[in-house]
């Protein structure tokens, strides 16, 4: 599968102060890839450089295109970003509104937008509130909004930073799932920030950053085998993965679990 970004020697500074240094990884079209680290390591900023709202040096190229002004437009196309701060983001109105503000830049006519936004927002289990104002709703249905804004346009690649903390058990499971089931259909390539460790068990790659440097890339079993330097980041491993990870070195499991009841239930059969 070819490479959908490219970082070369990426830095970026804010108020003089360093908080990229010379970041350099590539992601595969498709992959899911989640970004961790300690407070102030620099992830966020990534996602900001990445979503095209920070300058940079360096080289990236997203979908074939040098991340360049002359090239913004055409690379926001192709690119949706969700942003961790859900409560201050600048919105239309109604979520019907909210969800369609990104087919209505597109110049798509007006009858095919309603049918796409009552088809996605029926996916997310919005269409109860399309009339409601953004604002009224709670975080974990801004949160399902906001998604459901950033895929009805089936971009390439999306961004979220940080917000699915904010959602209930029930909507997290079922915003994985559409995210799955995007990325299976679609090639959709994911790319999440988040300090929950249970949620990286989601992707297929992890990437540490500390200090605004790349620590550690690969997948969550290479990545999570590498406890102590996660620890002295302020990273420390849900007890599920630690337990999963010390079974597997007794031959006992095969993989990282995320589901108690399925661990016991696979150790018993």
């Amino acid at each position: 599968m070819e490479n959908i970004i490219n970082l070369d020697g990426v830095s970026t500074s804010i108020k003089n102060k360093l908080i990229l240094d010379d970041i350099s990884f590539s992601i595969k079209k498709g992959e899911i890839v989640s970004i961790i680290g300690s407070n102030g390591s620099g992830k966020s900023t990534l996602i900001n450089v990445l979503s095209t709202v920070l300058g940079y040096t360096g080289y990236i190229d997203i979908a074939g295109y040098y991340l360049t002004k002359e090239n913004l437009n055409i690379i926001r196309e192709k690119v949706s970003v969700v942003f961790d701060d859900i409560n201050n983001v600048s919105v239309t109105g109604s979520v019907s509104d909210e969800i369609a503000v990104g087919l209505n830049n597109l110049g798509i006519e007006e009858f095919s937008i309603s049918k796409r936004v009552v088809d996605i927002a029926k996916e997310f289990r919005i269409f109860n509130i399309l009339n409601s104002s953004v604002s009224n709703v709670s975080n974990s249905d801004k949160v399902k909004v906001f998604l459901a804004a950033a895929l009805i346009s089936n971009p390439d690649v999306i961004f979220i930073d940080d917000c699915l903390h904010q959602l209930s058990v029930r909507d997290k499971n079922l915003v994985f799932d559409i995210l799955k089931k995007y990325n299976r259909i679609n090639k959709l390539t994911i790319v999440m920030v988040t300090h929950n460790m249970d949620d990286t068990l989601f992707s297929n790659r992890i990437i540490v950053l500390e200090k605004g440097k790349m620590i550690l890339d690969g997948t969550p079993r290479k990545v999570f085998r590498n406890k102590e330097q996660l620890s002295n980041c302020g990273i420390e491993l849900p007890f599920l993965v630690d337990l999963s990870l010390k079974l597997m070195d007794k031959g006992v499991v095969d993989h990282i679990y995320s589901d108690m009841g399925k661990l016991v239930d696979d150790i018993w059969k």
